[in-house]
């Protein structure tokens, strides 16, 4: 797909901004202060609903403003797409809360409904590697959410149920609640697991596959790259799964109503890459760890473009900074004949 042309109005710090992306490479550069990233952020957001920077929209309204607009005309491999993302500021019982509204072509559309393929990288994902497995979770997550409903929809009655159980165990910790309350939701959140973990175990393992044969390509070197899965517990079939977990949440009552917290279940599990056997977040160099997510931008893009059946849009974010001329040439093809929109400084 190509982006045709993408307006902002009132948005982050432009008052009103246009720009026409070339086909293949489009490169906006400035001085870090300009903020040159609000650009893709506001693609992003078209494209997918959501801003990869933020959770919250009330900051992409420019400030001393209630509302603001983007607008974009795609080229869907042939097909004339326009998109408008309306964003406005509504006083709220308690604060000021973010509407938001999607237009396609112009008929209101779900943003969550309605995606197209964007693969973003932008050098703080990086820590996901390195850092703890909350970041490494949130990205597992939004990859198969992105393509999922029904993953989507699981993950979210699945975090409701959690957050009714740790509620509950606190009420029973002050004298305010009955252990036998906590059934209900041991049955609900060990339905509700199977099929996450399920899904997580089945996207790692066509991960594994890709990861480690655009990791050689780029590195030029024949390292040994692995995914591993490290969920809390794991059993294959979903039915042994939901018994078990069921059993663990019934004997882990006690210790979890002294900390507050369920221990047991899928948002405690973790993922980790293995560089030539050591883990990739205590053994691999910053230029390795730049290279595997890079790789994994490449099975992002080969893997939206087989799911949607169109060319992913790719949104570079100040990440040629550390390569000289041949490794970014050499980056751009790697992503064919994909359009290319990339920030960097002047």
């Amino acid at each position: 797909m190509i982006l045709e042309d993408l307006r902002v109005v009132n948005f982050r710090n432009y008052e009103d901004k246009l720009i026409h992306p070339d086909k293949k490479l489009t490169e906006i550069v400035g001085s870090n202060g300009i903020r040159k990233t609000n650009l893709l952020e506001a693609i992003s957001l078209v494209c997918s609903g959501g801003s990869f920077r933020i959770k919250k929209d009330l900051n992409l309204i420019q400030e001393g403003q209630n509302w603001a607009r983007i607008e974009a005309n795609f080229d869907l491999d042939g097909r004339k797409e326009k998109r408008v993302i309306k964003l406005s500021l509504v006083l709220g019982s308690t604060e000021i809360l973010t509407t938001k509204k999607l237009e396609i072509d112009g008929v209101n559309r779900l943003p969550s409904k309605r995606l197209l393929p964007i693969v973003i990288f932008e050098p703080d994902q990086m820590r996901m590697i390195t850092e703890g497995p909350d970041l490494r979770r949130s990205y597992l997550d939004a990859r198969i959410g992105f393509l999922d409903p029904i993953y989507v929809k699981n993950l979210t009655d699945y975090k409701r149920a959690l957050a009714q159980r740790n509620r509950l165990l606190k009420l029973i910790k002050s004298g305010r609640g009955q252990k036998g309350d906590l059934f209900v939701w041991h049955v609900k959140l060990s339905e509700l697991a199977a099929p996450i973990v399920a899904r997580r175990k089945k996207y790692l393992q066509n991960l594994a596959d890709g990861l480690q044969k655009d990791y050689q390509r780029i590195s030029k070197k024949e390292d040994l790259v692995e995914v591993g899965y490290l969920p809390n517990f794991f059993r294959e079939e979903q039915y042994k799964f939901s018994s078990e977990m069921f059993t663990k949440l019934e004997s882990s009552v006690e210790k979890d109503i002294l900390t507050g917290f369920t221990k047991i279940g899928p948002h405690r599990d973790d993922f980790k890459i293995r560089l030539n056997g050591k883990d990739a977040a205590t053994g691999a160099s910053r230029g390795e760890i730049r290279t595997m997510m890079l790789s994994l931008k490449l099975y992002e893009y080969e893997h939206l473009k087989t799911s949607f059946g169109i060319r992913p849009l790719v949104l570079l974010d100040d990440v040629m900074s550390e390569l000289d001329k041949n490794r970014r040439r050499e980056l751009l093809s790697f992503f064919g004949d994909a359009q290319v929109i990339m920030s960097g400084v002047a």
